[in-house]
């Protein structure tokens, strides 16, 4: 029987971790906008939280998957619950995205739109992108 039991100072963390990496994203935008800026040094911060993330979440997994690991049958229900967790919230992003390109394309000057771009990102398939920076 898997264990249920939330660890709240372990989730706070990952909640830190997370938090650290958009702002490091935020960090990455206000240096392309502002001459200077104090999130100019959040990549770093950001680097940092994507590592925890990962460990913590590994930890998280093995505790809640103690005592089913083996299993054919819960491994298959674990992958369901993610697929129901994740692709829904990930096409819909890809949709939006696609639309702001569409919508206006000179927002998003680093990304192509083509048919196996889309296609592959809908797919979870790594596709290259080929779009130089303008200058």
């Amino acid at each position: 029987m898997p264990l249920r039991k939330t660890i709240s100072s372990i989730q706070l963390l990952r909640f830190a971790a997370a938090l650290s990496v958009v702002l490091a994203h935020v960090g990455e935008l206000g240096k392309n906008y502002f001459a200077y800026s104090p999130a100019a040094y959040l990549p770093k911060l950001g680097n940092f939280g994507v590592s925890l993330f990962f460990i913590i979440s590994g930890f998280i997994m093995v505790i809640t998957a103690y005592g089913s690991a083996g299993s054919v049958r819960n491994s298959l229900a674990f992958l369901e619950r993610r697929i129901i967790r994740i692709v829904p919230l990930y096409w819909l992003a890809t949709t939006l995205l696609i639309a702001i390109m569409v919508a206006a394309p000179s927002l998003v000057q680093k990304l192509r739109l083509g048919p196996w771009h889309t296609l592959a990102s809908f797919l979870f398939v790594p596709a290259f992108n080929n779009v130089q920076e303008l200058t």
